[in-house]
């Protein structure tokens, strides 16, 4: 389980180490791995009583939600699927547990062969932090308010037209 009460700084340092030894252990040698990347959190930031950012590793870059107090779905099994509203719309995201540390995840690119490096993955993820913490206006031929942008468009900016 998680500690109650730890700060942002802490939260975001234990899932750093987390993946960390990840990489260098279960994930070490597979062929997907990007070499150039590395594990590093970008942009964490305090959100709805945790916080959020974005989590590069050599195989995903993933949306994070770390809980920085007691949470409902802490005690949920891995893997059981959450929607969370942010407020760009609304994301599913996967209960994960680790070592102690319970988070949720929510893909945005896995693999990430795509990347050159590390200044590429960053600038990327925090314009996808950015995305999913500004509010979309609505307009017409936007999604369904409350429904929200899908992943792809909201990185590709191809909003998918309201349905009648």
């Amino acid at each position: 389980m998680i500690r109650a009460g730890r700060s942002l700084d802490q939260a975001v340092s234990d899932l750093v180490a987390l993946y960390r030894e990840i990489a260098v252990t279960r994930m070490a040698g597979l062929p997907f791995l990007n070499p150039a990347l590395s594990v590093e959190a970008t942009g964490f930031c305090p959100f709805e009583g945790g916080a959020i950012g974005l989590l590069i590793t050599p195989w995903f870059i993933n949306a994070i939600f770390l809980p920085l107090s007691g949470d409902p779905w802490i005690t949920l099994p891995v893997g059981t699927r959450i929607t969370r509203t942010l407020p760009a719309g609304r994301y599913p995201f996967l209960v994960g547990r680790e070592h102690a540390l319970t988070h949720l995840s929510c893909s945005f690119f896995s693999p990430v062969q795509e990347f050159s490096g590390m200044d590429e993955a960053r600038e990327v993820a925090r314009e996808v932090l950015t995305l999913l913490l500004t509010p979309e206006p609505p307009s017409p031929g936007t999604a369904v308010q409350g429904q929200g942008l899908s992943r792809r468009e909201l990185l590709l900016a191809t909003p998918r037209r309201a349905t009648k």
